[in-house]
């Protein structure tokens, strides 16, 4: 799964739109997971402190999803 977005990355060449996707700093691939201390491996923030955008995310297929969490 991939996640893209018109919101930007915060100034800061370690910080990815791509860990909101990738379950980095998660404790487990679940709906009830929890996150770890957030350090820039598996944070995103947008850019300049934009709060209204669009998250887009490609699942590479079909589903239908029972949940969703971000």
């Amino acid at each position: 799964m991939t996640a893209t977005t018109d919101m930007g990355n915060f100034n800061n060449p370690g910080v990815s739109i791509n860990g909101v996707a990738n379950g980095s700093g998660l404790s487990s691939l679940s709906l009830n997971a929890t996150h770890a201390a957030a350090d820039l491996g598996n944070s995103w923030a947008s850019d300049n402190g934009i709060t209204t955008g669009i998250i887009t995310f490609n699942l590479n297929g079909l589903y239908n999803l029972a949940g969703f969490s971000l």
